[in-house]
C-alpha cells in the first residue's frame, strides 16, 4: 500500500491521507489528541496529523517511529529493542500475542471501542 499525503488520483493500492486516514482520526482520536494539551504532543488534527506521525520518532517508545511508511509490523513483532515497526499499529491493533493490547502504553482509542475495524486499521 502506498501512503500519499495529498493525492488527486489514487489507484486501489494508494491511500490518501486526507481522505482515507484523517476521517478515522476525526471520528476516534481528536477528542483527546488535539491542541496544545494533546497527550505526548501528538496532535492528530487535520493539517497536523501527517507531519506529527509519519517518520516521527515515538515519544513513548523512542526506538520506534510513530508511523514507518510501508512497514505494517508492530514493535512487538520486530522485537522491542529493534528500530522497526510502526508504533501506531501496535497502539490500535495490539501485538501478535496480545490482540487489542499493545506491549507498552495504553490501547487506542483509550476511551473508545476496544478495536477499530480491520478496514480502519488497514
Amino acid at each position: 500500500m502506498k501512503l500519499k499525503e495529498k493525492g488527486l488520483s489514487a489507484t486501489s493500492e494508494e491511500v490518501r491521507f486526507s481522505e482515507d486516514i484523517q476521517p478515522i482520526f476525526n471520528a476516534n482520536c481528536i477528542r483527546c489528541h488535539s491542541g496544545a494539551s494533546a497527550p505526548l504532543g501528538l496532535d492528530l488534527s487535520e493539517g497536523l496529523s501527517f507531519s506529527n506521525l509519519v517518520n516521527q520518532p515515538s515519544v513513548e517508545f523512542v526506538s520506534h517511529m510513530r508511523v514507518k511508511p510501508g512497514d505494517p509490523r508492530t514493535p512487538c513483532e520486530t522485537g522491542l529493542g529493534s528500530s522497526e515497526g510502526s508504533e501506531i499499529v501496535e497502539k490500535i491493533a495490539g501485538g501478535p500475542s496480545t490482540p487489542g493490547m499493545p506491549s507498552f502504553g495504553g490501547r487506542m482509542p483509550l476511551d473508545g471501542p476496544p478495536f477499530l475495524s480491520d478496514e480502519e486499521i488497514n
